[in-house]
């Protein structure tokens, strides 16, 4: 099944406990790192309490009330906190009620460009480079960003660079007037846009597209 953004996978999840796992899942790089931020030697206990939390975020999330993962790291920072007061003073501690500030907003876009830096290296890519070597031209951008969107909605598209971590150049020029040379000056370009479109880069996403 395939959804607009990350908010509204999460409204689907809140009935379907497939999708709740696959969610878990798929974010426990961002609960890990999350818990981390707290705690310095965080083990399999927090990790545990940190995807229960990311659980009942799922569940306690209202659309339109802001991005899901400003607030889920908000539900997880202060469950992991809450459970260390409760081992240090052996007594139940309330949590504050739920509040972003501009503190999680940024930290939430650092957390997204480390694992977009990570996923890039998948690919033999550095962020740095990306960088140097993205079209300066809006015109060629905008191709592009047709080329990645096409790849990612074409399922057999997406399981070819998903399989051999390539573009599938001549598949995908069958569906779009594009010249083979913007794959072979942008192929790193490309493969960043395909990745962002990803439900885990909310903020790269509104930014790049």
């Amino acid at each position: 099944m395939k959804f607009n953004n990350l908010e509204d996978r999460v409204s689907y999840a809140k009935d379907n406990a497939i999708e709740r796992d696959l969610l878990i899942s798929e974010y426990t790089p961002f609960i890990r790192k999350t818990i981390n931020s707290v705690i310095f030697d965080s083990n399999k206990d927090y990790l545990t309490i940190g995807m229960m939390a990311f659980s009942d975020a799922i569940d306690s999330y209202q659309p339109g009330k802001g991005k899901f993962m400003v607030f889920a790291k908000v539900i997880i920072k202060n469950r992991v906190i809450d459970e260390l007061r409760k081992a240090d003073r052996n007594q139940t501690v309330e949590l504050k009620d739920y509040m972003v500030t501009d503190n999680d907003e940024i930290s939430l876009r650092k957390l997204e460009i480390d694992l977009f830096k990570e996923l890039l290296e998948n690919y033999s890519i550095s962020f740095e480079g990306l960088i140097s070597s993205s079209p300066k031209h809006k015109r060629t951008r905008e191709s592009c960003k047709a080329v990645a969107r096409l790849i990612r909605e074409k399922e057999h598209l997406y399981e070819y660079f998903r399989k051999n971590g390539n573009l599938p150049v001549k598949e995908t020029m069958k569906y779009i007037d594009v010249s083979d040379k913007i794959f072979e000056r942008f192929r790193n370009y490309i493969i960043a846009l395909i990745l962002i479109l990803d439900d885990r880069f909310g903020y790269l996403k509104d930014f790049i597209f």
